[in-house]
């Protein structure tokens, strides 16, 4: 052996104890975790603490009686391998797949040794023989060991010789990592694996961009520290969790820039949000008919009794309102400038009686009302534009000289006939 070989497609890399690895040492596993296992046969056991693998975290294994793990499945794993290996069915790590029958011989342990935070979880091979050895000398014992503090893998192998050229030296045997889109080799049925030695698979180094305890492979925003597998969903519209998409409520599918979880009362309307854009107290899922006027809302800040959302078109202004007071036809808000007055409106007579009637700016312009010099309301007042005698809301009328006028009118005409 000496060698380095990898990165994988998850960023392993292996080496051996001949060019720098890991130093020799063989620990037994624990007696009571002893696992009977059929020929070809395989067990789930519980790791005792959460052991991370191809980006993916684990709480349980599945123990192999033919020389490996597996994760992730309950199927045993085959007697058979081929080479080159360039994926196995489940994500796994195989010290020595190959043919081995335990239930003729040797025994196999899976638990953990040491103190929480440097355990160790061992699966261990002890003396079992290669499934065609079965009664002749000569059987393997090696070991799988998981380390909790930074999650790499070592093999440590105790006993390679297998009293036959065919096994020897794991010449019959796949050893290496493996995953169903992937897979890592140290050998395949090439016997470079030497008794007293040891191989480590070593993932990759550990990119905590942003310091929330997650490398770059598994952090969907290595530059967020809010954003990591498993972390809560905020109300921000970004996958916190690194689930593939935000939560459910931190979508703005009207584009108004209002999340579900802001409280917006309607996603499908833009026009609807609840924000105050012009700092009037009010929004428009509170009500707000206009969020770009502070004077348009469901106060009614004048005290006329409408509101701007109810069309008082000056909430400023109690003056100034739809409501139409004097019962003339308009209203302050359109064309009546005096709404305590009927007689007075755009377009009204104008009368001569001291007011504005029309509204134009201009009072008793009538020029019937050429004799008044003090604007005050006339005895007799005449409209604008009657020739006969008008009432004071400019209806047309029939009394005094106006009748006197017409039956002189009417005399004259006789004369002319005769």
């Amino acid at each position: 052996m000496g060698a380095i070989g990898g990165p994988d497609t998850y960023g392993y890399t292996w080496v051996d104890s001949d060019d720098g690895g890991p130093s020799y040492d063989y620990e037994f596993g624990p007696s009571s975790g002893q696992l009977f296992l059929a020929d070809d046969g395989s067990q789930t056991v519980s790791l005792p603490f959460v052991f991370p693998f191809q980006d993916q975290e684990w709480t349980t294994i599945r123990v192999h009686a033919n020389g490996g793990v597996t994760f992730g499945s309950t199927a045993d794993l085959a007697a058979s391998h081929g080479c080159p290996v360039a994926a196995t069915d489940a994500p796994g790590i195989y010290p020595m797949w190959m043919d081995l029958d335990p239930s003729t011989g040797g025994e196999i342990y899976a638990g953990v040794v040491g103190t929480a935070g440097t355990r160790r979880f061992i699966i261990e091979w002890y003396q079992v023989p290669p499934y065609s050895n079965v009664g002749l000398a000569g059987d393997l014992t090696f070991e799988i060991k998981l380390f909790e503090e930074d999650g790499h893998i070592e093999f440590h192998y105790d006993d390679v010789d297998a009293a036959g050229s065919s096994w020897d030296n794991a010449a019959d045997a796949y050893v290496g990592l493996g995953a169903p889109d992937d897979a890592l080799p140290y050998s395949c049925d090439q016997g470079l694996v030497g008794g007293d030695s040891a191989l480590s698979f070593l993932p990759p180094p550990c990119n905590d961009g942003d310091g929330d305890g997650v490398c770059e492979r598994e952090d969907c925003d290595n530059g967020n520290a809010d954003v990591y597998p498993g972390a809560p969903e905020i109300c921000d519209g970004l996958d916190s969790d690194c689930s593939g998409a935000p939560g459910a409520d931190e979508v703005d599918e009207d584009v108004d820039g209002y999340l579900l979880c802001e409280n917006d009362c309607d996603d499908t309307d833009p026009d609807l949000y609840p924000g105050d854009k012009d700092g009037d107290g009010w929004s428009p899922c509170l009500g707000d008919c206009d969020d770009t006027d502070a004077l348009v809302n469901q106060v009614d800040n004048d005290g006329d009794g409408l509101s701007g959302c109810d069309g008082d078109c000056n909430d400023a202004n109690a003056n100034l309102s739809l409501a139409d007071v004097d019962g003339d036809g308009h209203t302050s808000c359109e064309d009546d400038c005096d709404d305590d007055d009927p007689t007075v409106y755009e377009g009204a007579a104008e009368q001569c009686d001291g007011r504005d009637n029309d509204c134009d700016g201009t009072i008793d312009e009538n020029p019937n009302c050429a004799g008044d010099d003090d604007d005050s309301a006339e005895v007799d007042p005449v409209a604008w534009g009657c020739f006969v005698r008008c009432d004071a809301s400019g209806d047309a009328g029939t009394t005094g000289w106006a009748w006197a006028a017409l039956l002189l009118l009417g005399l004259r005409r006789r004369r002319e006939r005769r």
